[in-house]
């Protein structure tokens, strides 16, 4: 709720007038939208009535665009967090965050499915679904998810301590391959 508040903040400095925006923080105010919607990620997937039923569910279908500020939540793609932003199933999304993926080169997945899409000829990468490449129109043989197509291309693993050279024991750790 404090980055809420900052934002509410810059809205009024940068002279967007009341009107142009809410602050989303209950269901009865999720029924009245404006141009500019704010809510938090807590309050995104908290139940309501029961389990299922979340502003997230109410919202879905219902907004044209998602600006999601520190995103790089959104790398882990089984916390209520994400499936919450998820559900929202809006057309176009951003991610705003300094280190959208501050430990692990395969976090950047799951943010590039959100922003661009999955499976698809321009993003050909899919979290849970196939890998899209050319070879698939003549076989389906070596098929691969598109997680591990996508850590077989951008990921590697590296020994990362000198100890390995000289004993054989240390750690690997996972680095981006560009």
């Amino acid at each position: 709720s404090r980055l809420i508040d900052e934002l509410e903040r810059e809205l009024v400095n940068l002279g967007v007038a009341d009107s142009a925006y809410k602050v989303i923080s209950d269901a009865e105010s999720a029924t009245d939208l404006r141009k500019i919607n704010i809510i938090s990620y807590e309050r995104l997937r908290a139940p309501l009535t029961h389990a299922r039923d979340t502003l997230a569910v109410r919202l879905s279908g219902r907004l044209a665009n998602v600006i999601a500020d520190e995103g790089g939540l959104l790398a882990n793609v089984d916390s209520q967090q994400t499936l919450a932003v998820w559900a929202l199933g809006t057309r176009s999304n951003y991610i705003f965050d300094g280190t959208p993926c501050p430990n692990y080169p395969r976090e950047m997945m799951p943010l590039a499915a959100w922003v661009a899409g999955e499976g698809r000829g321009y993003q050909p990468y899919s979290i849970n679904g196939p890998h899209i490449y050319p070879e698939l129109i003549d076989t389906a043989d070596d098929q691969q998810t598109g997680r591990q197509a996508f850590l077989d291309r951008f990921v590697q693993f590296e020994w990362a301590t000198n100890e390995f050279l000289d004993s054989g024991k240390g750690a690997k750790r996972e680095v981006p391959r560009i």
